[in-house]
């Protein structure tokens, strides 16, 4: 554990990540979007029930003991959760009204590789990313991700469960994700 000062904060850090950037949520909703960051998941429950879509990425220490905990107040069974953990290289599952995939997430430091898992949740408007402290990646998308949400429409229609509109939430999301990015690069490169 460190501890920094930035601008008069004291930022204590623990594996690398601060204890501020815990949870991250962006929200569309119908005139604006909205982020909040907090370290209690359940700040977040009134920002998914007001917008059309939201995502929100929750770090754990320990993603064995706290999964559970982080996803059951957001909506997500108990059952879709422990199906992850038992394997966690890779998996995915459809239970109708909810659905999710556990993947990989490589971490290379110097020669050494390593494999974190990371779950992806989904259910109605809400996209849940979950992962231990290692995986920085979601980190850097979080400055995008009031931007990305503004590519959609701000009336969208909650994902009802069909695998239709589940393909087309997804071919949209990662429409506006590669755009987005792909403009901060142009950017960065001129």
């Amino acid at each position: 554990m460190t501890a920094s000062a930035s601008n008069g904060k004291i930022v204590v850090r623990q594996n690398g990540i601060s204890a501020d950037d815990k949870g991250y949520c962006a929200s569309l909703l119908a005139t604006r979007t909205e982020h909040l960051e907090s370290k209690e998941i359940s700040d977040f429950c009134h920002l998914v029930r007001e917008a059309s879509i939201t995502w929100i990425d929750y770090v754990v220490e320990d993603l064995e003991k706290e999964a559970i905990g982080a996803a059951t107040p957001m909506g997500f069974s108990e059952i879709l959760v422990r199906n992850f953990l038992r394997n966690q290289r890779s998996s995915y599952e459809d239970l109708g009204d909810e659905m999710g995939i556990i993947l990989p997430a490589i971490i290379v430091k110097g020669f050494d590789v390593k494999l974190n898992p990371l779950m992806i949740l989904v259910k109605e408007n809400l996209i849940f990313t979950l992962h231990n402290t290692e995986v920085r990646r979601f980190s850097r998308i979080r400055r995008y991700a009031e931007v990305m949400l503004r590519k959609f429409p701000s009336r969208c229609p909650r994902w009802t469960g069909s695998p239709v509109s589940l393909y087309v939430f997804s071919m949209r999301t990662t429409h506006a994700i590669s755009t987005t990015l792909g403009r901060s690069r142009s950017r960065a490169t001129s």
